[in-house]
């Protein structure tokens, strides 16, 4: 660019001398109009001659040219703008010619551009159009107004020469700048009036761009003598997010000579773009309780040029996702929101801590996609982010969820399925039977598990030699309880399973039942199984001659606030009790009983006399197990639960004389306040027989009564079985716990 130095105006100020006795103080303002020239379709300036006459400061105002060609059709810009920083606003005034030019657009003169203290150096433009397709001439002046008297009136008037357009392609811009992924346009005209329509081609690298939304076969511009000085549109999407350029071709096709095979080119400029997604905080560290709520925002660091949708993933029974104006959370593992084309708008991700494990870790990973090419912002694609959390269950109170859900069913086949009247979370919830069985066979041993879909109880036995009837009670919870469970056969005397989830020992407790599909009356020893934590991870099985025929359904309950103590107790062959101290003492209406247990048969194979044991609390700190008689060894694992909210345990001893096949048992402090609500544990034994045929007068069913037992009610136990006796009567003993939940 050639520099032509021109002074165009300069007004020198009034100088003012003042003489005093201590000092003489001399000022002189002047103001002048300098000149940048460059081409007429130049927007900026790269550089600027001021002439410095001030003193203090230089007063001027710096113009991109002064040679103005106006071309009909085509826009001439001339960009202004102030050589120094003014006090006061200043407004700089352009007055033309209305019949033969418009300026910004309009045909109203003056038009105005306002320069303040923050953007007098920035450069502002007059957009300069012909109204005449004829070779002309016309001026352009140029006046300041401003209370900072340096700026006032100053003034110039610039000549300006009007050319006639002849047949060509017109566009707003020959250069286009687009970010990777990001869109642009320009406009289209012809320079004339055509004597036919006009059709452009519209050629690109399609690996690069996408034009009015296709990669390829754009469909053309067409131009008519109605459309001809309208600007049309072309948009443009970049594909890339490198570096590049791309050349937009435009060529014409029509039987106007003057216009046939015009062609102009308009070059893509692609940046590439450092796009990612914002979280706050960062990093996000959630630390939560089960039950709670926290909360992270995220957003995208500029605004996409198309939708981009977040997906979130993660473990849903650890955590559920909203986002915070939605009505309820996402549970499946997968939730997504959009960020709008256009928008940078945060928003705000609300976390749900469901898991009832103790210490749960996770991560929320974060992932973006945009509409398939050409449509989306590529620049967007495939971001990736994350928040972690900490969910600590250590405390968190628990909360029964509903009634609890019981029945009593009789069956004889192999598996019963008993349909629950609510779904319940089989994560959250535990199952407690009882059984008692008209026959002794050890065919009827059952088992009972709800279903993975937490519709149904389960109840599995060995054969189908008798009936058995099961009391089952669904506890299903909302927090401060987790339960795994499963099923393991025994493959030797000896078995293990494996926990999906890590567990608290010193707030766990493990609840099975055994099932073997071995038949007759006196290898009980199959049936009876003990349970036991290996560690916090694995649970190991033990049983007396037990192969493959035995069968152990387990629940491995976490109860967060509570404070389990476990330990192992053995009935030695030849004595009938056991006492197992504690180590410290327990309030006893809040801690309840669990154990199970394996018998090694010394004689006396099949009598229940020697297996079924009772358990309670002798004192505070200790224990009591109980048998009938005294052959065999019974290796016991106990669980002491002591709760410190939540609920109120009472348990009380029952007897069932030699004579009774049930007995209405008065529970204590007036009942319970709502059996729905009520839960149990419960064991008992008989009285020394000797007889393998005992099964069906020893197992027993316990459900809620009304006084007299002739209702279902909230102050006694209705508790029975199936004989008193088979040959020789026999009494039944034993203890409950119920769990009334406040």
């Amino acid at each position: 660019m050639r520099l032509h130095l021109n002074i165009l105006y300069f007004w020198i100020a009034t100088l003012f001398t003042s003489v005093s006795c201590a000092k003489v103080i001399t000022q002189e303002e002047f103001a002048f109009l300098s000149i940048l020239l460059g081409s007429n379709s130049s927007s900026s300036a790269d550089n600027a001659t001021v002439i410095p006459v001030a003193v203090d400061r230089q007063i001027g105002i710096q113009i991109s040219t002064s040679n103005l060609t106006v071309t009909y059709a085509a826009a001439t810009v001339l960009a202004v703008k102030l050589a120094a920083k003014p006090t006061h606003n200043v407004t700089v005034s352009a007055s033309f010619d209305t019949a033969k030019l418009t300026v910004n657009g309009s045909g109203s003169s003056p038009a105005s551009l306002v320069f303040t203290e923050n953007n007098f150096d920035t450069f502002q433009n007059f957009s300069l159009e012909s109204v005449n397709n004829a070779n002309d001439t016309s001026s352009f002046s140029l006046t300041t107004q401003s209370t900072d008297s340096p700026y006032n009136n100053l003034s110039k008037t610039l000549p300006v020469t009007l050319q006639v357009a002849t047949a060509g392609i017109l566009t707003s811009a020959n250069t286009v700048s687009l970010e990777g992924g990001g869109i642009g346009s320009f406009g289209v005209k012809l320079s004339v009036l055509p004597a036919s329509n006009v059709n452009l081609t519209v050629t690109f690298p399609g690996t690069k761009l996408a034009v009015d939304g296709v990669t390829s076969s754009h469909p053309g511009l067409n131009f008519t003598t109605a459309n001809y000085s309208s600007l049309q549109t072309v948009n443009l999407r970049s594909l890339l997010n490198t570096t590049d350029t791309a050349n937009i071709s435009l060529i014409a096709f029509s039987t106007d000579s003057d216009y046939n095979s015009k062609s102009k080119t308009v070059t893509a400029s692609i940046a590439s773009q450092t796009r990612s997604l914002i979280l706050s905080p960062d990093p996000v560290s959630l630390s939560m309780k089960t039950g709670e709520v926290q909360s992270f925002t995220i957003a995208p660091n500029v605004a996409p040029t198309s939708d981009v949708t977040v997906n979130f993933t993660y473990t849903q029974n650890q955590v559920n996702i909203k986002k915070s104006a939605d009505v309820s959370y996402d549970s499946d593992g997968s939730f997504s929101i959009t960020f709008p084309s256009g928008s940078a708008a945060t928003q705000t991700i609300q976390v749900k801590a469901v898991s009832n494990l103790n210490i749960t870790t996770g991560t929320i990973n974060i992932a973006t996609t945009v509409p398939a090419s050409p449509n989306g912002d590529n620049s967007f694609n495939g971001l990736t982010a994350s928040a972690s959390y900490t969910i600590d269950t250590d405390n968190v109170p628990v909360a029964l969820n509903g009634n609890i859900q019981n029945g009593i069913q009789t069956a004889n086949s192999l598996t019963s399925n008993y349909t629950l009247t609510t779904t319940v979370d089989p994560s959250t919830s535990f199952v407690i039977c009882n059984f008692r069985t008209a026959g002794s066979n050890i065919l009827n041993a059952s088992t009972c598990q709800i279903n993975s879909s937490g519709t149904q109880v389960v109840v599995e036995k060995g054969g189908t030699s008798s009936n058995v009837t099961t009391n089952y009670y669904v506890m299903n919870f909302s927090s401060g309880i987790s339960v795994q469970r499963g099923a393991t056969t025994l493959s030797s005397s000896t078995g293990s399973a494996t926990l999906s989830q890590t567990v608290n020992l010193n707030k766990a407790f493990i609840i099975s039942y055994a099932r073997t599909t071995s038949s007759g009356a006196t290898d009980d020893n199959l049936k009876q199984v003990k349970a036991t934590f290996t560690d916090a991870t694995h649970l190991g099985f033990s049983c007396s001659g037990c192969t493959t025929t035995t069968t152990i359904e387990w629940q491995v309950v976490q109860w967060h606030s509570s404070s389990v103590i476990s330990g192992n107790a053995t009935i030695a062959n030849g004595s009938t009790s056991i006492t197992a101290n504690l180590g410290s003492a327990v309030d006893l209406s809040k801690s309840f009983l669990v154990f199970n247990h394996s018998y090694a048969p010394n004689g006396g194979v099949g009598e229940e006399q020697n297996y079924f044991t009772s358990g309670t609390f002798s004192t505070t700190s200790q224990l009591s197990f109980q048998r009938g008689f005294t052959q065999g060894t019974i290796d016991i694992q106990y669980f002491v639960v002591s709760v410190p909210s939540g609920l109120t345990v009472k348990s009380n001893n029952f007897i069932l004389s030699s004579s009774e096949t049930n007995t209405c048992n008065t529970i204590p402090s007036a009942g319970v306040a709502d059996y729905l609500k009520t839960m149990m544990f419960t064991s008992n034994r008989i009285s020394a027989v000797s007889d393998s045929s005992a099964l069906d007068s020893s197992s027993l069913t316990y459900i809620f009564r009304n006084s007299g037992c002739s209702a279902a009610g909230n102050t006694n136990l209705g508790i029975e079985r199936y004989n008193n006796g088979d040959g020789s009567n026999h009494s039944a003993s034993g203890t409950y716990f119920l769990l009334e939940f406040n």
